[in-house]
Order: C-alpha cells, then structure tokens, then sequence
C-alpha cells in the first residue's frame, strides 16, 4: 500500500485490451483506503509525460470529503480508462511513484473471466462454453456462435 492523502492505495493493475470496442483501451484500476467516509479519487494523465514513450505516468487526486462525514473506514475504487493503440509497458501513478507492469490482452480471454462448460441438450457430445462473455456450441457436427449458441445455452441451464 502506498501513501493516499489520509489513506493507502494498492491493487493496482493495468491491462491494455485489444479486444475491445470500438479499440484497443488501456484500463488502470487500484483502490485506495482512508480513515473517513466521502473522499474521491481519480487518476489523470500528468502533464508533462515523462522521456520514455512506453510509460504512462498518470497522476493520483485525491478530493476530501466535506466536513462532518463519517469516520467509518472506506475503500475507494480507482478507475482510468483511455482509447489508445500506444503499446505501453508500464505505469506509473503519482505522486506514490508506483510503478505496474501493462498486461497485454490480444485474443485470449483474461484470467478472471467466466468460464462455463455445460453439455448441451439434444446432442450427443456437444458442450456449450461462455468464455468472456461469448458464447461457443462445440458439437460432433460444427460448431456455432452467436444467437444460437446463446439459445442451446439458455436451454441447457435449464435442463443442468
């Protein structure tokens, strides 16, 4: 955890997905704790940028709360997301000189998404698997995306 105002920050995380639409985003994420209730925090990019082209520096602003707000502790979430075709390597937050690793998504689904492998109802050998969201119905005969696959989903959960 690194110093925050009042509170700690930690959990950062960077990822740069290709995958998404209209075009590849980097997303910056982190949380930061403080002692009271009703403080915001949002990550800008700092101006001026550093010399290296593949670290983004962002800056971390903290806005207080105003006065008479609880004193029960709270963990703030911290989002930054920009459209970028940059291939950055690293970032960096300040004024914590925080410095995280930028993890690549191109095509393969993140780590922590939803996997579900269920067999579908009709077809003997067939499975239906979510990935990430989308939906593929592996089967003897092919295999199918999109509206039907999401159809054999919906009536193999019902059958499970």
């Amino acid at each position: 955890m690194t110093p925050c105002a009042d509170g700690k920050c930690s959990a950062w995380k960077a990822v740069h997905d290709h995958r998404s639409k209209p075009g590849p985003t980097l997303h910056v994420t982190g949380e930061c704790e403080f002692p009271r209730l009703g403080y915001q925090v949002e990550l800008k990019r700092a101006t001026p940028q550093g010399t290296n082209p593949t670290i983004l520096i962002l800056e971390r602003v903290v806005t207080p709360p105003v006065e008479g707000s609880g004193s029960a502790f709270e963990t703030v979430k911290v989002e930054y997301s920009e459209q970028t075709d940059i291939e950055y390597t690293q970032v960096t937050i300040v004024p914590d000189n925080v410095t995280v690793d930028v993890q690549d998504l191109q095509s393969a689904s993140p780590p922590d998404a939803e996997y579900e492998a269920i067999p579908a109802p009709g077809v003997s050998g067939a499975q239906v698997r979510t990935t990430g969201g989308a939906c593929t119905t592996t089967a003897p005969d092919g295999v199918a995306r999109g509206p039907r696959c999401n159809r054999l989903r919906q009536e193999a959960l019902r059958h499970a």
